[in-house]
């Protein structure tokens, strides 16, 4: 394509065109009142504003029903006209209640953390006491509003909070020290996989820290381009090579239980990637006995599915056994359904994973699968990231607190990787049940009429993706 002469710039056209019409909602028609809140908003010269004046200017032009009101600052947030992360029950509770009319007012004052010297010079560790300051500008980053900007940094994935530290200090990976420390890890010894990048964004790795600081090794250890992690009794060596685009990663501990730490890994850097649009690395195997040499994960599973039992590689002297190098690295998830609910639905739906249970599914129950002493909302996390499928299940009393985010986070999956999300009407559920927007559109499974056969298989089927037989 070329600017000067104009050639490509039709075939450019045609290609935007048909991409911005398989975007959703493009085609949907909208009220006029919505360009009318959507024309003030952008008139204004505020920074933020809460939400209860949004609803104020909503009635005042012409948008008076909450649902709507609730799917305009949606589109809203999603144009990049505001910031809007309601959620009342989630965990980052800065982000509550809180609307920003102009996102650069966010984007500079992250920036101004980031870029401070005296944060460079302490290596990414930050005292909140320390924001005023860092911030500077009192007019335009007042005290009230500083746990909001630490509250994006978190969402974001730049910062976490230090433990037995009340929240007063956290740590910015971005920033740490760049030298490696010595390790002593015997990575000939491990089980290891490598991610190939064409360009691997400096922040990713920072990221995946930040994403897994509640699985550090008991001796935090961390640099800008690595960390040390501990899951399932393994020590897990996570390091990146930014100039070469490559990310290292090493498993040593008992071998039973070297995938599921693997795994959750995976599962990290699998999200981080899906948001980044076509970043598309490659997953390698290196060789047991030659680590220099690797081999294309994708292509190992399709040599298997083929029936094909060796590979010689390329700059290897022998053949290797496909399924040998695949063993401990890909793992089908450690649960098959993972069932979202009402705690006063706690009884039937106790009732609805035994059964399940009893059909020899893999069922994740919180009251089950909970371990005493760790931050639950974490567990909700991982496991909505790692389940076979979900089931969100609605009884008389509609949605508990906690479902409603977690409903969001599968349908999160649903989008990423088609993982089944299954609506379940529970018996005393209402007739014409109110289902949100996004989930009214799945297949939904009746037990309204109690937990029958048909509606148990119906469930089967929706998790196993295998019709039962009459």
């Amino acid at each position: 394509m070329s600017c000067k002469t104009g050639e490509g710039i039709e075939t450019l056209q045609t290609e935007i065109a048909e991409q911005i019409r398989s975007l959703p909602h493009v085609s949907d028609l909208l009220p006029e009142s919505y360009f009318r809140v959507k024309d003030h908003l952008a008139t204004q010269r505020k920074d933020f504003i809460d939400y209860r004046e949004y609803k104020k200017l909503c009635c005042k032009k012409g948008v008076a029903d909450e649902k709507h009101q609730q799917i305009l600052i949606r589109f809203l947030h999603d144009l990049g006209d505001v910031l809007y992360f309601h959620d009342p029950q989630g965990p980052y509770h800065e982000l509550r209640d809180t609307n920003i009319l102009n996102p650069e007012w966010v984007t500079k004052g992250v920036y101004k953390i980031l870029n401070n010297l005296e944060l460079i010079h302490r290596h990414g560790v930050l005292d909140r006491e320390r924001l005023g300051a860092i911030l500077s500008d009192s007019r335009c980053y007042p005290p009230s509003r500083h746990d909001f900007i630490i509250g994006m940094m978190r969402k974001f994935e730049l910062c976490f909070e230090f433990p037995d530290c009340n929240g007063q200090r956290l740590l910015i990976p971005e920033l740490l020290h760049p030298n490696e420390p010595e390790l002593g890890f015997d990575t000939k010894k491990a089980l290891n996989l490598e991610y190939h990048y064409n360009v691997l964004p400096s922040g990713l790795i920072s990221r995946f820290i930040v994403r897994m600081h509640h699985r550090l090794s008991p001796k935090p250890t961390y640099w800008r381009s690595g960390v040390v992690l501990e899951i399932d009794g393994n020590l897990s060596l996570v390091r990146a090579d930014t100039q070469r685009g490559r990310i290292f990663v090493s498993v040593l501990g008992p071998k039973p239980s070297r995938p599921r730490a693997l795994a959750a890994i995976r599962d990290a850097f699998a999200y981080i990637h899906s948001t980044i649009p076509k970043i598309g690395p490659e997953e390698k195997v290196p060789l047991p006995d030659k680590p220099g040499v690797v081999v294309s994960y994708s292509h190992l599973t399709k040599l298997e599915e083929q029936g094909e039992e060796s590979i010689f590689p390329d700059g290897a002297d022998h053949k290797y056994s496909v399924r040998e190098l695949l063993q401990g690295i890909r793992t089908a998830p450690i649960f098959d359904v993972f069932l979202s609910h009402n705690s006063k639905d706690k009884p039937v739906v106790r009732r609805i994973g035994e059964q399940l249970k009893a059909l020899g599914l893999r069922v994740w129950l919180d009251e089950w699968e909970l371990a005493p002493g760790r931050a639950w909302q974490e567990a909700l996390e991982e496991i909505i990231q790692t389940v076979g499928s979900a089931a969100v299940l609605i009884g008389p009393d509609g949605f508990g607190p906690w479902e409603v985010p977690e409903m969001r986070g599968c349908l999160s999956e649903f989008h990423r990787r088609k993982m089944p999300v299954i609506p379940v009407l529970l018996p005393g559920a209402t007739k014409k049940p109110d289902l949100p927007m996004f989930l009214s559109h799945l297949t939904w499974v009746d037990l309204r009429r109690g937990l029958t056969k048909a509606g148990l298989d119906r469930l089967m089927w929706g998790i196993t993706g295998q019709k039962p037989v009459p």
